[in-house]
């Protein structure tokens, strides 16, 4: 396993348009036409994906002692009901809306705490929290297929692809299961005591951010690091592959673009 500083591009300029909003952004996916943004709030906008102009808006719900917020967005295409928005709420519910019509197609109540994380692959979708769980969904109607166990802090991060799904926690821990049974397969503890914050999957490699700012590449079917890259001085928020190159955002407000090297 090699330590090295990240193999960065230089200053990204900005490009398109720029907006202004009231609160800070939690979360947000995009679907063909649309950008969702959860906001700090607890509320949700939708955008048009061209003008940016405000679509819609989801107001946030108030409870007796705090409002319920949209931790985790993903957008899902299925085949029977178009695309959807998936939403994960920190009151433990999953929320499904039309995204076309953002009418409430169900609500999913399995978590015992606030759902930080979406992802789907394969008609699936799979939510991680506060609960130290993850739920396996179908896409289509939102059944519950099973609920893995095995991370002891919160699931702050999934990233689902082929066979396998991997997750990451605040143990400390990047985790690799097996997406038919739903059965633990690796675990990996080369992030030390910084809690994983962000997954990203390039054909065999996976990429994994955390709490300290460090990325690591590490191999998904025997979970050996290969590289650890020092790219922000704080959480890492997001990764992302596009094209040949990975980009991570921290909350350092740095985006630094990794190449794949190994």
């Amino acid at each position: 396993m090699s330590t090295t500083a990240p193999d960065c591009m230089t200053t990204l300029v900005p490009q398109g348009r720029e907006i202004f909003l009231n609160s800070t952004v939690v979360a947000m996916t995009v679907t063909p036409d649309t950008v969702w943004l959860a906001m700090a709030d607890g509320g949700v906008e939708v955008r048009d994906g061209l003008t940016a102009g405000l679509l819609h808006r989801f107001a946030s719900a108030p409870r007796p002692t705090s409002v319920t917020r949209i931790w985790s967005l993903i957008a899902v295409t299925t085949q029977s009901k178009g695309p959807q928005v998936w939403m994960g709420l920190s009151s433990g519910s999953v929320e499904v809306y039309d995204a076309r019509s953002f009418a409430l197609v169900r609500q999913m109540n399995k978590h015992a705490g606030g759902v930080y994380c979406l992802s789907e692959f394969g008609g699936y979708v799979y939510s991680g929290g506060s609960d130290f769980k993850i739920a396996q969904w179908v896409a289509e109607d939102g059944r519950l297929i099973r609920v893995l166990h095995g991370h002891t802090n919160y699931v702050r991060c999934l990233y689902a692809e082929g066979n396998a799904v991997v997750s990451g926690s605040d143990d400390c821990t990047v985790r690799v299961w097996d997406a038919g049974s739903g059965e633990a397969q690796l675990t990996g503890h080369f992030h030390g005591r910084a809690g994983v914050s962000a997954l990203c999957r390039v054909g065999v490699t996976m990429w994994s951010g955390d709490n300290d700012g460090r990325v690591i590449a590490w191999k998904l079917n025997t979970c050996e690091a290969l590289r650890v890259l020092h790219a922000h001085g704080g959480r890492v928020a997001s990764l992302r592959k596009i094209g040949s190159r990975i980009y991570s955002g921290g909350a350092d407000g740095i985006i630094a673009v990794l190449t794949r090297r190994t």
